[in-house]
């Protein structure tokens, strides 16, 4: 997770909502870091997911989840992926691509930055591609917020950090979470140089680009995928 305390301890006292923001700092962001982390296939990751979703907000809406067609909708961000660098690759200078998960379910951004750093608020982003349109609209995401709006907001709270309707926990974790396991599956399973061009190496990141972070899913190489694994957590 990168620049995550930073941009909290700056800017919590300045947000309306800071239950909100306490939940994402001190629950949501560390346990999609974490379940990213895992070298579990893609069909094992959602399921991991889902679980916690249910602990962070007990409601048989989660059932219903399970049902949609989850694999369905990594499969179109397969296509979208091969799609977008068989026609340009990213250039050579790009050393991080960010997945910014800026209007789902409606599109989603592409960003790159060629000036590295930890925090992000230190990067400059070389472009940044906007995917919107009834193309790039996200069915899974769609039906997901609609089942929420069956549910009552504040029923299942629990503690300061708890996530105060099921809502915030599709907007903040559940998206951010399965993205990256779509991205990262796809990622993984592509020929390398169409990530790379004629670079060595190249990281992905996954993340809200309104708050400026993300989590770090792993870097692909010239010999393949190597997932990110934060040492400090082991």
């Amino acid at each position: 997770m990168l620049g995550l305390k930073r941009y909290f301890t700056s800017r919590i006292e300045d947000n309306p909502r800071p239950r909100v923001l306490m939940y994402l700092m001190k629950h949501a962001y560390p346990q999609a870091k974490e379940i990213l982390s895992r070298q579990t296939e893609f069909k094992k990751g959602t399921a991991a997911l889902l679980s916690q979703c249910e602990a962070d907000y007990p409601h048989s809406i989660w059932r219903d989840v399970r049902r949609l067609a989850l694999e369905g909708e990594r499969d179109r961000m397969k296509r979208w992926w091969t799609r977008r660098f068989a026609r340009r690759p990213a250039p050579k200078e790009i050393e991080v691509l960010w997945v910014a998960l800026w209007d789902v379910p409606e599109g989603f951004h592409l960003r790159g930055t060629s000036a590295w750093s930890r925090d992000p608020e230190d990067w400059s982003w070389t472009f940044s591609d906007d995917y919107s349109g009834p193309e790039f609209e996200s069915p899974l995401m769609q039906r997901a917020f609609k089942l929420t709006e069956s549910v009552s907001m504040g029923a299942a709270s629990r503690g300061r950090n708890a996530a105060g309707s099921v809502y915030e926990v599709v907007e903040m974790f559940f998206s951010l979470v399965f993205f990256g396991l779509a991205i990262r599956d796809v990622v993984q399973g592509a020929d390398p140089r169409t990530v790379l061009g004629s670079r060595q190496s190249r990281w992905i990141v996954i993340g809200h680009p309104d708050s400026e972070y993300g989590v770090l899913i792993g870097e692909m190489t010239k010999d393949g995928w190597r997932p990110f694994v934060d040492r400090k957590t082991r």
